[in-house]
């Protein structure tokens, strides 16, 4: 009886292993690839946990909350959705990730070391750091309102293909050797530079709004903070260091900004006049 007892407590458990998929669209393009029979916010996670390869593209999928249990997955093409963010850090097989034409203001590859290749073409990218992502060799981001892309991984020369053209917040591009000779041959802006150093870029972007001496203070700060130099700002945003928004359009009290309910750590100030902008770095205690 009592190994009878642990055979249908195996059973019981075995079934009950389901992976939670709130998209209805999500779980219907899963019913569709036979992964799923019912739509009911469950996959079994059996059914899912050894795919290699899932296309989903073109399915009007808001959240792919499940792909965390794809676990084997090495290809994975979500593009011309309208999904906001994901999470790929259970992800560790992924090699190609197709996810452009979505809403997508961040994306976090960080884990990602065997990506092989990128398109993140057409999303409202602000920030994207392939630093860790020693494998890239295709990266394909045409189009996204980024404003820096980190590619400082050591081994730029395996990156074979790069498209960072129609991006006019681009400013910086950073690189392991800004004066190596491929860099020619990757696709980008008139107003895009390659640069090493956070200091180059910010060089650049003074440069930028007509040289003029911006004093962002006091920085550190716990509380507020007073940009000088500047007379026609017509927005100020704060980012995360993985270039999320935080805090949009701050508001402008008698000169100063007011931060309010914001962790300490390091952040990015957007700052936006009519004609350009620049980015400071603010340390919050």
């Amino acid at each position: 009886m009592k190994i009878l007892f642990y055979f249908l407590f195996f059973i019981s458990f075995s079934v009950q292993a389901q992976t939670y998929v709130p998209d209805d669209n999500f779980e219907q393009a899963l019913i569709d690839l036979g992964y799923d029979d019912i739509l009911d916010d469950y996959v079994v996670t059996e059914n899912i946990n050894s795919i290699t390869s899932l296309a989903i593209n073109d399915k009007n999928i808001s959240s792919i909350e499940g792909i965390e249990d794809f676990t084997m997955l090495e290809y994975l093409n979500c593009e011309h959705n309208v999904i906001n963010e994901f999470d790929l850090s259970y992800n560790a097989s992924l090699e190609y990730l197709f996810c452009s034409g979505n809403n997508l203001t961040s994306i976090n590859v960080e884990i990602n070391t065997n990506l092989k290749l990128l398109n993140c073409a057409g999303n409202p990218v602000i920030f994207l750091d392939l630093s860790n992502n020693t494998s890239l060799e295709t990266i394909d981001c045409i189009g996204t309102n980024v404003q820096y892309i980190d590619i400082r991984n050591g081994n730029n020369e395996n990156i074979s293909t790069f498209y960072a053209i129609n991006n006019p917040n681009l400013s910086c591009i950073y690189v392991d050797d800004s004066s190596a000779s491929f860099l020619p041959f990757w696709w980008i802006d008139e107003n895009t530079h390659f640069v090493e150093t956070e200091l180059a870029c910010e060089s650049i972007g003074v440069d930028e709004l007509n040289s003029a001496t911006i004093n962002l203070y006091p920085n550190p700060t716990n509380k507020s903070f007073i940009v000088q130099g500047l007379n026609n700002i017509i927005e100020i945003s704060i980012f995360n260091l993985n270039g999320s928004l935080i805090k949009y359009n701050l508001i402008d009290n008698n000169g100063i900004y007011i931060l309010e309910n914001i962790e300490s750590g390091v952040y990015f100030v957007k700052i936006k006049t009519p004609n350009n902008y620049l980015v400071e770095k603010l340390i919050v205690k």
